[in-house]
């Protein structure tokens, strides 16, 4: 599976404290989302990406890594090669990619936590929570087909 150009990434912050493995919440309230201005990107894409993870939750994993300093913890799919994706990021954090918005701003790195990259369907964290984010998928796909 090829890593494509990340333009879109929407940041955000993990907001459920001390997740309860019976009762894991919805994406809703497991992330508190940054605006991006575009509803477009905010509902249509985040949708797709939504669908597409679940659609593949079984092929996800999560690998821990290091970029300047600072612990990243990446779920993705394990068609993915991680070591290319972590090199991405790195691009991405040194400005040789660029992505519809800032993604590592210093003032924007203090307050968030959360990253999906909806271009690629991956997310990546400095929260061990992360890892709850396909049962928080999961949990909104069976309340919306409720």
């Amino acid at each position: 599976m090829d890593i494509k150009n990340p333009w879109l990434i929407q940041r955000g912050i993990l907001t459920a404290e001390h997740i309860d493995k019976q009762n894991i919440p919805k994406v809703s309230e497991f992330i508190d989302f940054e605006y991006i201005r575009s509803i477009k990107f905010e509902f249509e894409v985040l949708l797709k990406s939504i669908q597409k993870v679940y659609d593949n939750r079984f092929e996800y994993t999560a690998i821990t890594t290091t970029i300047d300093n600072e612990k990243y913890i990446i779920v993705y799919h394990k068609e993915i090669n991680s070591d290319e994706y972590i090199d991405v990021l790195k691009k991405i954090k040194n400005h040789d990619i660029l992505c519809k918005e800032s993604v590592f701003s210093k003032y924007k790195t203090s307050i968030t936590n959360f990253w999906w990259d909806l271009t690629n369907d991956i997310f990546f964290s400095t929260s061990e929570d992360v890892v709850f984010i396909l049962d928080s998928i999961c949990s909104s796909i069976k309340f919306l087909n409720k």
